[in-house]
Parts: C-alpha cells; sequence; structure tokens
C-alpha cells in the first residue's frame, strides 16, 4: 500500500494547503497539519465526501471541485487494479479573495440565520487564497507521487456547485443596491474602515477608550437610515460588527468556547427587537461586553512575563530550555517567574516545558521516520533514556506503547 501520510505531508510541504487522505469506508484515516474535528468541515460533511467518492468512482481521475463562493477543492482518487481504494482530498482554497460584504449578501440570499453569519464570516477569513493554475497543479503533484507518472491534464474533470454563486455576481448584487448618493457612499466606506479601529480596541480589552471612539465616529446609524429598510440594515450592521468583536475577543485571550456562546446568545437577543434604536443600544452594549471580558481576562489571568516565557518555549522548543534563561529573558526574578507562572498556568515551567517537548515528539514520530534517540536529542534531552521517563511521565506509557496505540487507532 502507497504510504499515503508521506504523500500528504509532501504536498502540505510544498504548498501549506491542508491534505487528507480518506479511505474506502468514506472515514479520514490521516490530515496534514492534522485538524480538530471541529474544525475541518470534511471531517463533519459526510454527504460532501460521498459525492467526491462518487466522481471518483466514475472517471478514476483527479478532480477539481467549485462550490458557491469560489472555494475549491481537489480529489485525488487511490486506485489498486482499477478499485477506488481511497482519495486524497485538497483543500478548501478561494480561488479569488471573497469580500466580507459579499458573504454578508450571500447570506441574505441564502436565509442563513442572523446567528450563524458571523461564524461564515470567520470562516472564510480563515480559508487561504490561491490563484486557479497553482491550485490546479496541486493534484497533477499528487497524482504523480501516487503514481510515479505525469498526469494527462485532458483527463482532469471540473465540477462545479449545484447553485455556484460567483463574487462576480455577488459583488453585482450588491452594487445594484448601493448608496444612490455620493454622500452615503462616503459613509459606506467609513463604516469598512472604521471596523479596524474597534477589532483593535476590542483586543486590546479597552472599554472606556472603544465607547468615547464609537460616540464620535460610528456611521453606522447614517447607514442605517440611508436605507430603504433601516431596521434590517441596522441588523446588518449588528451582524457584521458581531464577527468582528468575536475574532477579536478569540485573539484578545478569550476561550473559543465562550465568545461563540456569548455571540449566539447576542444575535439571538437582537433577532427578536423590531426597533431601530434598541438594535443600536444592543450593538454598544455588546462590543463594550466583548471589550470589558477581554480587559478582566487579562486583569485576571495573564501576565506578559508569562506570555513572553510560552512564546519563547514555544520558539525554542528544539533548544535546552531552563527556568534561569527563561528569567534572563523576561528580567524578572527565578523565584517570581516560578510562582507567576504556577498560578496562572497550574503547572510548574519545568512540567510545561517538558508536556510540550512531548507533544513536539509525538509530532516527530508520527509524521517522520526519525529514531526515537535521534528526536530526543532534537529536543535537547541529555539521553534517550531520560527522554523515556519523561514521556511515560506526561503521556502513562513509553514511546514504544504510544506509538502502538497510535496504530491500533489507524487500523480502527
Amino acid at each position: 500500500m502507497k504510504d499515503y501520510k508521506e504523500i500528504c505531508d509532501l504536498v502540505n510541504h510544498v504548498s501549506q494547503i491542508a491534505v487528507r487522505y480518506f479511505n474506502k469506508n468514506r472515514s479520514i484515516v490521516f490530515s496534514c497539519p492534522r485538524l480538530k474535528r471541529e474544525e475541518d468541515f470534511l471531517q463533519t460533511d459526510m454527504q460532501l465526501v460521498q459525492m467526491i467518492f462518487q466522481h471518483c468512482e466514475r472517471v478514476k481521475y483527479p478532480i477539481l471541485f467549485a462550490t458557491d463562493l469560489n472555494e475549491c477543492l481537489a480529489a485525488v482518487p487511490d486506485l489498486e487494479k482499477e478499485e477506488v481504494i481511497g482519495a486524497y482530498i485538497i483543500g478548501p482554497v478561494l480561488t479569488s479573495d471573497v469580500t466580507e460584504e459579499s458573504i454578508m449578501r450571500y447570506a441574505r440570499e441564502k436565509d442563513l440565520p442572523l446567528q450563524y453569519t458571523y461564524a461564515l464570516l470567520r470562516k472564510y477569513k480563515s480559508i487561504p487564497v490561491m490563484s486557479p493554475d497553482r491550485f490546479g497543479a496541486l493534484p497533477k503533484l499528487l497524482y504523480y507521487y501516487v503514481y510515479q507518472k505525469p498526469l494527462d491534464t485532458s483527463n482532469m474533470t471540473l465540477v462545479s456547485g449545484i447553485v455556484e454563486v460567483s463574487r462576480n455576481i455577488i459583488e453585482a448584487a450588491i452594487s445594484e443596491a448601493a448608496f444612490d448618493a455620493e454622500e452615503t457612499q462616503r459613509f459606506s466606506r467609513g463604516a469598512f474602515l472604521y471596523k479596524n479601529d474597534i477589532e483593535d480596541l476590542i483586543r486590546k480589552g479597552k472599554p472606556a477608550e472603544l465607547k468615547e471612539y464609537i460616540a464620535l465616529t460610528d456611521p453606522c446609524r447614517i447607514l442605517a437610515f440611508s436605507r430603504k429598510n433601516p431596521l434590517w440594515q441596522s441588523k446588518y450592521q449588528f451582524i457584521y460588527y458581531l464577527s468582528i468583536a468575536v475574532g477579536a475577543s478569540i485573539e484578545g485571550g478569550l476561550s473559543t468556547e465562550k465568545v461563540y456562546a456569548l455571540g449566539e446568545w447576542y444575535s439571538q437577543k437582537m433577532e427578536v427587537l423590531t426597533d431601530l434604536t434598541d438594535v443600536e443600544s444592543l450593538r454598544l452594549q455588546m462590543l463594550l461586553d466583548m471589550a470589558k471580558r477581554v480587559r478582566h481576562n487579562g486583569e485576571r489571568s495573564r501576565s506578559k512575563v508569562v506570555q513572553m516565557c510560552c512564546e519563547y518555549i514555544a520558539d525554542h522548543i528544539y533548544g535546552d530550555i531552563t527556568v534561569p534563561k527563561l528569567a534572563e529573558y523576561t528580567g524578572v526574578s527565578c523565584n517570581y517567574l516560578s510562582t507567576v507562572f504556577r498560578r496562572e498556568k497550574g503547572e510548574t515551567m519545568i512540567n510545561y516545558i517538558q508536556r510540550h517537548k512531548i507533544m513536539e515528539a509525538q509530532n516527530l514520530i508520527k509524521h517522520t521516520h526519525q529514531p526515537l534517540r535521534e528526536i530526543s536529542q532534537k529536543l535537547g534531552f541529555h539521553s534517550q533514556s531520560y527522554f523515556c521517563t519523561i514521556f511515560k511521565k506526561i503521556c502513562g506509557m513509553t514511546p514504544n506503547q504510544w506509538i502502538l496505540s497510535q496504530k491500533g487507532h489507524e487500523n480502527n
């Protein structure tokens, strides 16, 4: 059987685009980079995976799939005696930029519930952009790795979405609804520039400065009254800034799960409002609430020196990291640093360092063919026996036992 892990690693290394391997049962067995189930729609959308396999079984050559918002996937069937025994799926990527305005229009046309629109915005911001030519070269490259022969491009198939809505169509719809007066257009441009400052103030946890800034510069009320339906436009603005507040709060250190729950609560509360003033008041409350939560979280659980330590450990994971080195780097004493770190992280610095080194060791074991001795030396352990001792301390099993357990998971 071909080494699907090595092939996924190679294509991902070349392109920095996610590559997955699915077996003939339509189950994912490997992903590079490793993606959590909730981060990867291909692990939850079995209808889409089933559709991809149906095309693979029919054509038995690489296929490009284009979806509603210029989102593209590529699939390369894994054949054994002309039978599809698996498939490599590359992507998604966007073959051109999709603007936030386009996504908002798309959400309205698809009649998506308002509470999910901001999640759609965040999703598309995270998808890499790659030209059609560059992305089209990836399945050809993967095909060569699998079959050791070049692909005849004429055999590659393009499958468009059932209801494909291109960026040009979406933006044309927006331009038709654009403001008639130049004065109104000026405020429209201002609203989307204004969001950068809002995002920055929430991320830094500055509710007082945010309240003052909104009072002086908020263009949203003028935007709402410029539309034929001011209430709907105000709700449109609410969801737009809710998406910004959610992203900025997460970047500011809040828990992703808690922020999304809070965002859903606000969107549900807004959805039932019928008065324009109430929507605007709730929007201000939501923005200030997010900024306050970031500030309180920073005061309670984040310290600059602890953050510096974590960044140093991540950047020097292959080096010899010691508490004195970290104290020198952060400019504080060893005792103070140890106390603050343990209070805020709930573990000692030594344990934190060891745990992250072992996590990196697991990554190397899974994705490279390096022997344990080489991995232990690379990660700064003085001997393989000491490495095995720490590995068992962190994981509850030896490296060899862990390797066997991973093989068991893959077989299942």
